[in-house]
C-alpha cells in the first residue's frame, strides 16, 4: 500500500507540469505587427501634419477655391500639389533618418517572442524603419528617389547603408535585408518558437562592397 500511495503522489507532483502549455510564439509576432503597423502609419501622419502646416504658414495654398476653377487656377492648384508632395516626401525622409539615429541597433543573438525582451522591441524598431522606407505609403512615392539624391542621400546612406554606387543596387538589397514581418511571423508559427534576428538583417557592414 505504500508503495502504491508513493507511486500516486509522485504522478500528482508531475502532472500540472506536464499538462503546462508552452507560451504562444504567435503573441510576440503579433505585437511586432501592431507595433509596425502603428510606428509606420505616425511616420506618414507626422510628415501630412508637418506639411500642411508649412504650406499654410508660407501661404503657399492658390487663393483661389480649386472647386469651380478654370485652367489657369487648376494649373495654379497643379503647381502648389507638385510642390506639397516634394515636400512631404522630403519631410518623411528626414524623419526617417532622425529616428534611424535615435533608435540603437540590435545585437546580434537569439531571443525568444514568446515573452518581452529589450532586444526583440529594437529588432522591431529597426524593422519598422526599414519597412517605412522600401514600403512607403501614398504621396510617398518620391522617397527612393530623394533618399537616393543630394543631398539627401548624404544624410541617409550613413545612417541606413547599404553602401553601393547604384541606388537601384542599393535598393535591392536593402529589401532583401530587411526583416519582414509577415514572413516571419507565417514560418515562425508554424516552425518553432524562437526567432533568430542578426543584426545583419537590418544594415549592411560597409566593409562588403556591391557591384
Amino acid at each position: 500500500m505504500s508503495n502504491r500511495d508513493t507511486s500516486g503522489t509522485a504522478a500528482e507532483a508531475v502532472s500540472p507540469a506536464a499538462t503546462t502549455k508552452p507560451a504562444d510564439p504567435a503573441l510576440g509576432l503579433r505585437g511586432f505587427l501592431l507595433l509596425d503597423a502603428a510606428g509606420r502609419l505616425l511616420i506618414w501622419v507626422v510628415a501630412i501634419v508637418l506639411t500642411i502646416a508649412i504650406f499654410s504658414a508660407l501661404h503657399l495654398w492658390p487663393h483661389r477655391r480649386l472647386v469651380g476653377a478654370d485652367l489657369g487656377d487648376a494649373w495654379k492648384w497643379g503647381r502648389a500639389v507638385i510642390k506639397w508632395v516634394v515636400l512631404f516626401n522630403l519631410l518623411y525622409v528626414a524623419e526617417l533618418v532622425v529616428l534611424r539615429l535615435l533608435v540603437p541597433r540590435p545585437r546580434e543573438g537569439t531571443y525568444s517572442t514568446t515573452g518581452p525582451s529589450w532586444q526583440m522591441l529594437v529588432c522591431g524598431l529597426n524593422a519598422t524603419l526599414v519597412h517605412a522606407r522600401n514600403e512607403v505609403p501614398f504621396p510617398g512615392f518620391l522617397v527612393f528617389h530623394i533618399a537616393n539624391l543630394p543631398p539627401m542621400n548624404w544624410l541617409m546612406s550613413p545612417v541606413f547603408g547599404p553602401p553601393s554606387s547604384s541606388t537601384l543596387t542599393a535598393r535591392r538589397i536593402s529589401s532583401r535585408c530587411c526583416l519582414s514581418a509577415r514572413e516571419k511571423s507565417i514560418h515562425s508559427m508554424s516552425a518553432s518558437s524562437r526567432t533568430r534576428v542578426r543584426a545583419e538583417t537590418m544594415s549592411v557592414p560597409k566593409s562588403r562592397k556591391y557591384a
